[in-house]
């Protein structure tokens, strides 16, 4: 097992279960092909030309949902220094994905009743009882050093997490912290709900490499042997906001 990296461990896609919610809503019938893949590396400094694709050849599987069609909702940024920050291509690249513990699915999923805006959205499914997490990086932003920009996402968590169960997520450009966010099972824990993190920071320097943006998904279902743990992560953005 390759060694992990430190952000991983200290903070340490898909089928469907409760959709996030939305402001407007139709209750709708789909039929959703997700497709699973990535036993990717676990060193957020690799990349995929020193260790090939991601992912390993995918397994698809095909259910009938009941979902929540969420309201159109408008581009989170005027401008964006990131690439497919939405995964509206569909692909994930030039996302490149890390996961520690037990997925079922984690990849970028067609489905317009669950993305925060368009029709896709990065979707996993953990069905370990403990902690598992996935880690989305893109490298390669070019934003000039000292600039104040705004980074963060919008993310999602469902399904069942016990009394001591939650999710976190949390937004780093480079090594600084854009935001986190905590979810957790309960009245006012935030579960299936669309939630936005994030604030301005300060671009440091690349030494000429390109600054690095991470997604770091941390779910722990408490010990709970259920339908598993769904996360959602959409519209991430390094810019203008």
């Amino acid at each position: 097992m390759r060694a992990t990296s430190p952000l991983v461990f200290s903070l340490a896609a898909a089928l469907p279960l409760t959709q996030p919610s939305k402001a407007t809503t139709t209750t709708t019938t789909t039929t959703t092909t997700t497709t699973t893949a990535c036993l990717p590396p676990s060193n957020l400094a690799c990349t995929e030309a020193a260790f090939g694709s991601c992912c390993d050849p995918p397994l698809n599987s095909t259910t009938a949902v009941t979902s929540v069609r969420p309201a159109a909702v408008a581009s989170a940024c005027t401008s964006n220094a990131l690439q497919n920050p939405s995964f509206e291509s569909g692909i994930l690249d030039p996302w490149t994905c890390y996961a520690l513990g037990s997925w079922a699915s984690r990849d970028v999923v067609s489905s317009p009743s669950s993305a925060h805006s368009g029709s896709h959205l990065f979707q996993g499914l953990s069905n370990s009882t403990n902690a598992s997490s996935i880690t989305l990086s893109q490298m390669g932003i070019n934003v000039a050093a000292g600039t104040i920009v705004e980074c963060g996402a919008w993310v999602y968590a469902s399904g069942d997490m016990g009394a001591e169960g939650s999710t976190t997520f949390e937004v780093f450009l480079d090594a600084v912290s854009c935001g986190s966010v905590e979810v957790k099972s309960g009245n006012g824990g935030g579960m299936g709900e669309w939630k936005m993190l994030g604030k301005s920071v300060e671009v440091g320097d690349d030494q000429g490499m390109g600054h690095m943006l991470a997604v770091v998904v941390v779910a722990n279902a408490g010990g709970v042997m259920g339908a598993g743990v769904e996360v959602g992560v959409d519209d991430v953005w390094v810019g203008e906001c």
